[in-house]
């Protein structure tokens, strides 16, 4: 987003005004995912709210908003809530899991790319289950 609003030739900014609209409060650093669902970082290292990332930048306004529609020709957002025009569009479009042509992975190899996954990771995950329990067992026996 930031990048698309500078010039690089010049290093000068575009567009004076940016609005954001997304439907989650957060960015999230997908590839750290891992990590938090299995406790090694906690959350907060790897999504941060989108008003706090932009906090510094006046120009940009964050909207927590889910877009239905984009009338391409009138140049205009529609969101569940209101109608928002534009001189220029940027979409990010996300991303999904690829198994490489071997979708039969995916009963196995659960992807990880939100956090309602990674919760259900960490309530289901075998490894971690046992390590929690394992953690609870030594504080047992430390505390009698």
């Amino acid at each position: 987003l930031l990048k698309a609003q500078t010039n690089y030739s010049s290093g000068t900014v575009l567009v004076t005004s940016t609005i954001l609209m997304d439907k989650e409060n957060h960015h999230l650093f997908q590839p750290l995912l891992y990590q938090v669902a299995t406790g090694a970082l906690a959350a907060p290292n790897i999504a941060q709210p989108l008003r706090t990332i932009f906090r510094a930048r006046p120009e940009v306004k964050t909207l927590i908003i889910e877009v239905e529609d984009i009338d391409l020709k009138g140049k205009i957002v529609i969101s569940d809530k209101r109608r928002h025009p534009y001189n220029y569009l940027v979409l990010p479009l996300g991303s999904r899991i690829n198994y490489f042509g071997n979708g039969h992975w995916a009963q196995h190899a659960p992807g990880l790319k939100n956090w309602p996954t990674r919760t259900k990771f960490e309530t289901n995950s075998w490894l971690l289950l046992n390590v929690r329990k394992t953690g609870r067992r030594i504080r047992k026996k430390e505390n009698a």
